[in-house]
């Protein structure tokens, strides 16, 4: 337990000292999610699942991407 809460500490000081890069995260992650699904066509049941995942993984992005734009109290 030990080694998580030195990785907790220093994250904490990492983002006192740079700020949270959460916008550019949100981006990132939104391209590389939505991306795929143009590649690839759903042929069987399992892929629903996946695209299941991808689309929630997408809206979550997409949400963390314009958190500047909240209202304050949604941003807690």
């Amino acid at each position: 337990m030990n080694f998580f809460n030195y990785i907790a500490e220093l994250a904490e000081k990492r983002v006192e000292k740079y700020g949270a890069r959460y916008i550019a995260f949100g981006v990132f992650s939104l391209i590389c999610y939505a991306l795929p699904i143009y590649m690839w066509t759903v042929t069987t049941a399992g892929c629903k699942s996946v695209l299941t995942f991808r689309i929630t993984a997408i809206l979550l992005s997409f949400f963390l991407a314009v958190a500047d734009a909240w209202r304050e109290d949604l941003k807690k």
